[in-house]
Order: structure tokens, then sequence, then C-alpha cells
């Protein structure tokens, strides 16, 4: 009888020490653990850029441009009296406004160049001839200008018709200088013993 005693005793200490043990980890709440728990929070969004929805909305103007036009195209090809509430003025032509900056750069030359007229007629530069002599006899005229040739002298011969007759007169030249003609003068009366004249030369 001690015995069976004794064994009740001893397990129900058992169980009171198992319940002593185990009551406190059922009933209370284990801490978290805070390195465990993570809170995606979004970050701070960035300035917005004003130019991007600028572009996405120009993009979606010029989109909606775009469909529209084409669908007038379509209605008018469909229906051509639809086109008919359509300002029906002419177009012009695309290449005025090209004339028109032509026109005006070609004005603004002028007015850089002073207004002259680049068609104007540029005068005619002056030179200078010597009048040697005159001959009745062609062939006279002819010897006398191959003798200045000879001496390395540019010469022709010029012909008119006096009342007398035809006449036939020698020259030396043309120079660009009149100091030139003068000296070709010097030296031509000097050789031939002639009395000519520095005079403007006339082209033939």
């Amino acid at each position: 009888m001690d015995e069976v005693l004794k064994q009740k005793i001893v397990g129900a200490l058992v169980v009171a020490a198992a319940l002593i043990v185990l009551v406190p980890t059922i009933f209370d709440e284990p801490a978290l653990d805070e390195s465990l728990v993570k809170v995606n929070v979004p970050s701070k969004p960035g300035d917005l850029n004003i130019y991007d929805f600028d572009v996405i909305e120009r993009s979606q103007v010029l989109e909606q441009a775009k469909n529209q036009i084409t669908a007038i195209r379509e209605v008018n090809i469909e229906n051509p009296s639809f086109a008919s509430g359509i300002d029906q003025r002419p177009i012009t032509d695309g290449t005025a406004g090209i004339r028109k900056a032509v026109t005006q750069l070609v004005d603004n030359i002028k007015v850089v160049a002073g207004g002259q007229d680049s068609t104007e007629t540029l005068a005619p530069i002056q030179a200078w001839t010597v009048q040697l002599a005159s001959f009745i006899e062609r062939e006279n005229a002819l010897k006398f200008r191959q003798t200045l040739r000879d001496e390395k002298e540019k010469s022709y011969v010029k012909e008119w018709l006096s009342p007398g007759g035809w006449v036939y007169r020698v020259y030396a030249g043309p120079m660009l200088k009149k100091e030139d003609a003068t000296t070709v003068l010097q030296r031509l009366n000097n050789a031939h013993d002639i009395q000519g004249m520095v005079i403007r030369y006339v082209p033939q």
C-alpha cells in the first residue's frame, strides 16, 4: 500500500514539474525578431521632368492630328461633296516663297553694291595710238606697216573714202598709257623723218 502511494506522489510531482516548465512557453508570445520583419517603403519620388510630359503630349497630339487628316482624306475620296464646306481658295505655289527670298537677296546685293545694276554697260578702256603717215596707194601703206613690224613695233592700217578717193593711214599701237605712245612717237619721228601725232585709239 505504501509503494502505490509513493508512486502516485512521485508521478504527481513529475506532472507538476512538467506543467511549471511548459505552461509559460505556451501562454507567453515569443518576441519578434526585427531582422525578420521587413517593410518595403517606396522611395521618395524624384523631381518630375515636365518636358517628359510635353514630349508625350506632343506625340499624342501629332498622332491625333495624323489620324484626323487620314480620316478626312478617306472621307473626301469616298464622298467628294463632303469637301464643299472647306475653303476652296486655290493653293499657292510652293515656290513662291523661294522666288520672294531670291528677289530680296538680289535687292540686298544691289543695295550693298551701291544700287548699281549688274547689266550696266561698262565704260570702254581708254587706249592711245600713234598716227604716222597717210598714203594714197595701198601698197605703200602696207610696205610702211611691214617696216614698222620689222622694227618690233605694233602697227596697223586703216582706210577710208575721202572726196579725192581712198586714203590709207598707218598707225603704231595701240597702247594703254599715253606716255608710252608719246615715247613711240618721238622714236619713230626721228627714225623715219615723219611728223606723227598721238590720238585716242578707236577700235576698227
